[in-house]
């Protein structure tokens, strides 16, 4: 049986500045996301399960307990 590929959400308003990171990723076999805010992370988060979250952003109040 195959291990499962790890699948990653990255939440940055800026795509340029994840293609470096998403290129490795997948190259290490992840299954990556990518969305351009807090709010939108939070409704795919709930929608799918992840991984690993790596966000550009705080979270208004610091809490993080939707990712």
């Amino acid at each position: 049986m195959e291990p499962s590929r790890p699948k990653v959400l990255l939440v940055n308003d800026d795509r340029s500045g994840t293609h470096y990171l998403l290129n490795h990723l997948r190259t290490l076999g992840c299954l990556c996301s990518l969305t351009r805010s807090h709010d939108e992370a939070c409704d795919l988060f709930r929608r799918k399960e992840f991984d690993l979250v790596l966000s550009k952003f705080v979270p208004q109040g610091g809490a993080c307990h939707e990712l």
